[in-house]
């Protein structure tokens, strides 16, 4: 990985290795398979411990027919009736990637299975006096042709099941072929079965060793396994390696990276750790989630850009948690829980996300900090993850999915991306830092016109050039976090606005996505009936619309009388059940919300997400319309989506000349506008009565 990072754009490459595919039936004898293996025989009573099979006795080549054959799908089966029949390569592998079919038979007296073993010490051994089923410590992979299929490690006599079962849930599965990928990499095995992640075992006492596959009951069939011997590159230039007994308590000390790590290829996998000197493959699988976490810093120029993007593909390891963590904005050799550390992300088995360290105070560690559920996520599979750094507001995306939007304090600034995990098998690759361009784009910022002050209270809107507190990336407008020292909106008043300028509106219905900021006053407003240049709090600056964080919803400003700014609270109201029907229920805070603005015949009628409620108030006789517009003191608050149909009518004074209306025309209903809802028949299913 040399010169990982000497350019704005910079990538590791995925493990690109020429894992073959298994052969095809075409072409395959059974010399073929003579020339890869070793033949060995057992006597084996299916009833028996599995551990306790009869010293295996090898099978001479000139006999190699009498327990296999090449069945029609040419795959070799087993012919050897009521014998357990091996077949052990002739070479020895440490690391390697092995792909090879395989298929059941008839499934008699629940005993068609299929045994794949890693490390044999050599051909033909078989159990030891310590309980392993090889010896010194392999692992056994069990093909069951019943229910499901798993795999099981056998480590210092430990019978542990993994896998998620029930993958053949039907006679035709049960009894098709299937491929399997199985890798080793130092101490780390993983394998798939069709294309299905079973996740990640340690191996201990590993030390490589002869592969053996081993069949029954003349129903058990293997393809022609093709293995290609790998030996890791260790290749860590453009990182840092540290190591901590304890995140938070214990500092990072310098580490080497293969003492923790193996890198191949570009793939980074979290390697076994023997942990005071123990030599079991479980231990991590006890040890709190913050001990023996191993660090890796990503060096290069990339903390000096603005605007850059960060990618990796990551999958979960096994041990501890489970978990592997990406962070952001850290001091190299300081963890998250301490001070200077920055902040870092992970996703758990079951979906959630999750954010721990200094979210919004240097040395205040925030925990157990949540973004958006990930529905359906595979704790085994790999994900992509990408961080967005644009203009101090940091967006994360998990398979395409936006998690959460950030901010970016001063104490992040020149901070370092990390990489970091105590789980055995957690992998990083795919690594991509790219710089963004920082220059506002002129064409995105068409039909807009920004304006900002500093204190709305006593000062007037100045217009100043577009993008200089507004971005707009992707689409999605975004307030910018201007001065990065600024934790916090310096005193609720720099209010900074973006008119819609290419029209005026009087009647009209606007739909927008909103997301709340993380200053000032957390609210993502939107304002119409302005003259260009007025906010709500002077005469001419219209009506806003927004909603608190606590999910009450506002009119604010020309409401009632044109320059006299008012409120209109929408406070908690309750029909007869004690059911609340004006705090919006559900509402999340960090997520993205819907809003829909009708203003017509004198009145503004607002809708939020699904929530039933319609919020109205009567507009002032004075209202003529003006621009609508969108303004907010808050860093990262957010809009998308922006549609407007203009409800007004243009009449034409020719065409109704000659007119002359009749009684049912110039009618009135007196009877009163009508509410949409009739709040007191509702019945609001989503909060519990009282």
């Amino acid at each position: 990985m040399t010169a990982l990072l000497a350019a704005a754009a910079v990538s590791v490459g995925f493990l690109q290795g020429s894992m073959s595919q298994p052969v095809s039936a075409e072409g395959v004898k059974l010399s073929d398979f003579e020339g890869m293996f070793d033949a060995y025989s057992t006597e084996r009573n299916i009833w028996d411990d599995f551990f306790n099979w009869p010293e295996p006795e090898p099978v001479a080549a000139a006999d190699f027919t009498e327990y296999w054959t090449v069945n029609a799908d040419g795959m070799l089966e087993s012919t050897g009736g009521g014998k357990l029949n091996l077949l052990y390569t002739k070479e020895t592998y440490t690391d390697f990637t092995m792909t090879f079919r395989y298929k059941h038979g008839p499934d008699e007296n629940n005993a068609a299975h299929l045994y794949v073993g890693i490390g044999a010490p050599e051909s033909g051994a078989t159990l030891g006096a310590n309980g392993k089923l090889l010896d010194p410590s392999p692992t056994v992979l069990r093909i069951y042709q019943k229910g499901n299929y798993q795999y099981a490690p056998t480590i210092s006599g430990k019978d542990g099941w993994y896998g998620p079962g029930n993958l053949f849930k039907d006679d035709t599965a049960k009894n098709a072929v299937h491929t399997v990928t199985i890798s080793v990499t130092g101490s780390t095995m993983t394998m798939t079965v069709d294309g299905q992640s079973m996740g990640a075992l340690a191996l201990t006492n590993y030390e490589g060793g002869h592969i053996f596959f081993g069949a029954g009951m003349t129903v058990d069939a293997i393809g022609l396994p093709e293995i290609e011997d790998r030996t890791p590159t260790n290749d860590f230039d453009g990182f840092s390696s540290y190591y901590t007994e304890r995140v938070g308590s214990d500092k990072l000390v310098s580490a080497e990276p293969t003492d923790y790590w193996i890198e191949n290829e570009g793939t980074l996998l979290r390697d076994v750790q023997a942990v005071s000197g123990s030599n079991e493959g479980d231990w991590n699988e006890t040890a709190n989630h913050l001990n023996n976490m191993a660090y890796l810093f990503i060096e290069g120029e990339y903390t000096g850009y603005e605007n850059y993007t960060v990618e990796l593909d990551y999958t979960m390891g096994s041990g501890a948690w489970g978990r592997a963590y990406i962070g952001f904005g850290a001091t190299e050799n300081v963890t998250w829980r301490e001070a200077g550390g920055g902040a870092v992300f992970f996703t758990d088995s079951g979906g959630a996300t999750c954010f721990e360290g200094n979210m919004n105070e240097n040395g205040k560690i925030l925990r157990s900090e949540f973004g958006t559920q990930l529905e359906g996520f595979d704790p085994k599979a790999t994900h992509h993850l990408k961080f967005t750094f644009r203009d101090g507001i940091v967006t994360l995306e998990v398979d395409g999915t936006e998690v959460r939007v950030l901010t970016q304090p001063d104490y992040m600034a020149g901070g370092r991306i990390f990489l970091a995990s105590n789980s055995t098998g957690t992998t990083f690759s795919n690594i991509k830092i790219a710089k963004l361009s920082s220059a506002p784009d002129g064409a995105a910022f068409a039909g807009y016109d920004e304006w900002y002050s500093a204190d709305i209270r006593s000062e007037a809107l100045e217009d100043v050039a577009e993008g200089t507190n507004w971005s707009i990336d992707g689409g999605i407008i975004s307030r910018k976090a201007v001065d990065p020292a600024l934790t916090d909106s310096r005193n609720y008043l720099d209010m900074a606005y973006l008119y819609l300028s290419d029209k005026t509106y009087t009647n009209f219905k606007l739909e927008l996505d909103y997301k709340h900021g993380y200053s000032g006053w957390h609210r993502s407003p939107v304002g119409f009936g302005a003259e260009l240049g007025k906010h709500f709090m002077e005469e001419n600056g219209g009506v806003t619309v927004l909603v608190q964080p606590e999910a009450i919803v506002h009119f604010d400003g020309n409401i009632n009388t044109n320059g006299k700014f008012e409120e209109n609270v929408f406070w908690a109201a309750y029909d007869e059940n004690g059911n609340n029907l004006t705090v919006i229920s559900p509402y999340d805070a960090n997520a993205w919300h819907h809003l829909s603005l009708t203003v017509q015949d004198g009145y503004a009628t607002l809708t939020i997400d699904e929530f039933p409620y319609v919020y109205e108030i009567s507009l002032p006789s004075s209202y003529n319309g003006g621009y609508l517009y969108l303004c907010s003191n808050s860093v990262a608050s957010q809009y998308k989506n922006i549609v407007i149909e203009d409800l007004s009518v243009d009449i034409d004074p020719a065409a109704q000349a000659g007119w002359t209306p009749t009684a049912e025309d110039i009618a009135f209903d007196f009877s009163g506008r009508q509410a949409s809802v009739d709040v007191f028949q509702w019945e609001y299913k989503e909060i519990q009565t009282k």
